[in-house]
Parts: structure tokens; sequence; C-alpha cells
């Protein structure tokens, strides 16, 4: 798409600056919708993906206290549909719908992927998501479709585009700031990614994460983009921290994936020299990488986190469960 950069750019700066907030252009999660419209060529122009700005609070002594902004993308449904065809791997999509008393309870969305002998079956109930709002009031099954056809396609193709505005609560208008929409921590391992990238590098320590700069890299010239991204400058020890609070330590996953992935995922693990153990239990495998059996690079995590794998820190280990093993 010609000059999308371009567009994207001025549609970020109308954003932030209609939001009053354009000294958060060098955040992450700023900079993260920036990538990921470039990667799937996605408009903001053409309401292919939006950036909503979302104003946080803290409490301090009881009283709710402004502590900056955090930002959501929400993307069209329709291109989730698009880049699941655009494997050439779609085989068709249904839908069912289940009523109790004569009211919709839930929706099964049945997606038939080429090279596997059993179709992803994905459910959605209606409690979990209706708002009292009339387009849910009017078109229920409309909605809760949208949602339950984007988390099927999105667990069979492992489709990596944001969430649609339909799967976020109480947000009614998705080109305003939103003060009550849920936020969901930013991925350590993503945001790690992102400022290596721009040479700063972080590490944790105690209760924080912290930021230096690598190599030859001076943090003095990149106090704006760490305080875009909500750390602060610790005037005592001299150093730029943020809670770890803010952060999940999980690998970003989709908890289940369908049998014809065991081979791939197994000659993958032995080629990234990764120990595991699998086993089947009941028709369902699991597969279970052990931290203390591996000190895992960043090449390592990404094939984990490509492969769906889920943290367990109480484990201490990465895991992934197959339904339908054999």
């Amino acid at each position: 798409m010609e000059n999308l950069e371009k567009i994207l750019n001025d549609y970020v700066v109308a954003t932030l600056k209609s939001n009053n907030c354009i000294d958060y252009k060098d955040s992450f999660e700023v900079q993260s919708f920036i990538r990921t419209a470039l990667k799937y060529q996605l408009d903001p122009y053409l309401k292919d993906i939006y950036l909503i700005p979302t104003k946080k609070y803290r409490n301090v002594n009881g009283n709710n206290v402004f502590d900056g902004y955090t930002f959501q993308s929400i993307v069209s449904y329709h291109k989730y549909v698009e880049a699941a065809q655009n494997t050439g791997l779609l085989n068709g999509i249904s839908s069912e719908y289940f009523f109790v008393n004569n009211q919709l309870e839930k929706i099964v969305v049945t997606i038939h992927k080429k090279g596997c002998e059993k179709p992803f079956l994905h459910t959605v109930y209606l409690d979990e998501y209706v708002l009292d709002t009339k387009i849910w009031r009017t078109k229920p099954k409309t909605m809760l479709n949208k949602i339950a056809l984007v988390q099927a396609l999105r667990i069979a193709f492992q489709i990596r585009l944001p969430y649609i505005f339909e799967e976020i609560e109480n947000c009614d208008n998705p080109n305003a700031s939103v003060d009550t929409t849920p936020i969901e921590k930013v991925n350590f391992y993503d945001f790690e990614k992102y400022f290596n990238s721009i040479g700063i590098g972080l590490k944790l320590v105690g209760n924080f994460v912290v930021a230096y700069g690598i190599g030859d890299k001076n943090l003095y010239t990149q106090s704006h983009i760490l305080k875009s991204n909500n750390f602060v400058f610790d005037k005592e020890v001299g150093i730029w921290k943020k809670h770890k609070e803010n952060f999940s330590f999980e690998a970003k996953t989709i908890k289940t994936v369908q049998s014809p992935s065991i081979a791939f995922i197994k000659d993958g693990l032995e080629k990234n020299k990764i120990d595991f153990d699998f086993k089947v239990i009941k028709g369902i495998g699991y597969f279970s990488v052990p931290l203390k059996d591996n000190e895992l690079d960043k090449e390592q995590r990404k094939f984990l986190d490509d492969c769906c794998f889920h943290f367990y820190e109480n484990k201490s280990l990465f895991g992934l469960k197959i339904e339908g093993a054999a």
C-alpha cells in the first residue's frame, strides 16, 4: 500500500493530539500499533484498524489519581477472515446457534482447514460478552458471531492481529478515549524486543524492570522514550525503572492447537535443542518444557511463543495442550 507509513504516522499524530497525549508517540504500544498495521497492510482511514488512547488511574490514599495513558489497538473482524484466506488453507466456515427458552445462549463456530483431519470448533457464550446497548439487544447473533468467528480463526491459523472492537468491553466509540476499557498487561518479551531494537536493554531488579543503555547508547538521549513508556527516573540510585506489575512475563499463547501440529512441534523442539516431555492422556497431548532443564535463548523462546506455548510461573515451565492427540 503506497505511503502507508506516512498515513499511519499522520493518523497517530492526529489521534494523540485530539486526546492530549502526543508525548506518547514513541511509546511501545503506539509503535506496536504502527508495526502491526504495516505488517498486515491495515489502513486506519479505511477502518481496518483503530488506536484507542485510555487514561490510567492508580489508587493513592483511597483516591483515583491520573497515571498516564495506555493504548489499545483494535482491528476490524473481516481482516481475520482475509488473513485466514491468504494462507490458502481455509476450507470452510460454519456457525451453529444454540438457544435456551428461545433466548440465544451460545454460538459454535467450525473452521475447516486443509491438511487437518478434524475441524476446529470454538464456543462462545452470550453472557460473557453481551452489553446493554441497542446493537446487542437487536442483533445479538451478529455480534456474538463476530467474536466467535475471530477467536476460532485466531486459534486455527494462529493469527496475531489485535482484538476486534466487540471483544473489548465497555467501548462505545472506537475513535474516542475510554476510561473503563480493561487493560491487558504489556508482554515483557515483546517490550524487550522493541527496546533492544532502539538500543535500550531491560533487566529485572527486585520488583522493578530497569532500563540500561546497550553498547555506547546513552539513556539521557532516550529519556523521552522512557517517559512515554511510563518509566520513572529514580534520582537516588540514578536509574530508569518501571514496576514489574505492569508487565506480563508469559509467552503469548493460544491454549489449544490441532493434532496435525504434533509432529511439527516435536521436530521444531528437537531442531532448536529444547528439552521437552510429551505425553497423551485420554486423547489430549501435553508438551512441557521445564526451565530447570533449559536456559532458553531468544530464538528458542520465539519458537515456543510461535507455537503458542503457555508459561506456568508456579511450575516454572512452558506448556502446550493439544486436543485430539492419538
